[in-house]
Formats: structure tokens, sequence, C-alpha cells
């Protein structure tokens, strides 16, 4: 599992999914200082997305280390939760929002 593994293990086998994060972020940078307004909204679809994308990923290593790994079970839930999360700030997005202007 990507816990126990070393530094150096642990980007060699996950370097997409932190490319896919610095894009995202980048696409959020340039988007908030061209137009703020949307930058806003498009706040709220980029946690909501990587939630459920973190989630997703989550699952998926769980899922394939059941046999190895013995606390399969509890990234397992925290990866469902993230996906349930993400899917509910996708769907209330006015109130993701407010939620994280006041964080």
């Amino acid at each position: 599992m990507l816990y126990f593994l070393s530094l150096s293990e642990t980007y060699t086998t996950t370097w997409w999914f932190i490319a896919l994060r610095g894009f995202l972020a980048v696409l959020f940078g340039v988007t908030a200082m061209f137009n703020p307004l949307l930058a806003a909204s498009a706040a709220v679809y980029i946690v909501s997305i990587g939630l459920m994308l973190d989630g997703l990923k989550v699952v998926t290593e769980a899922a394939f280390s059941n046999a190895t790994w013995r606390l399969w079970q509890i990234a397992l839930s925290r990866g469902v939760f993230e996906i349930l999360v993400g899917a509910v700030a996708l769907y209330n997005g006015h109130s993701t929002f407010k939620l994280m202007a006041f964080l």
C-alpha cells in the first residue's frame, strides 16, 4: 500500500495524480486572475471533483490491496466518505461556497 512505501516509491507510483493536482491548481490560478467571479464557482467544482477523484483513488487502492494490507477496510470507508462528500458538495454548490468562504 502507498502508505507504507518510501518517499521515492510513492512518487514513482503516483506521479500522474500529483501532476493532475498541479494542473488543476494552475488552471484555477489562471481563472482567478482573469475572472474572479468565475473563480469562485470554479473553486467549488475543483474542490468537489478533487474530493471525488481522491476518494476514487483511495477506494481503488483499498480494493486492489485487500489481501496484503491489514487496514484496507479503513481506507475503503475513507474513500467512500470522500466520494459522498464530494458529490454532496457538487450538488449543493451555493452552500459549499458559503462554507468555503466561512472557513
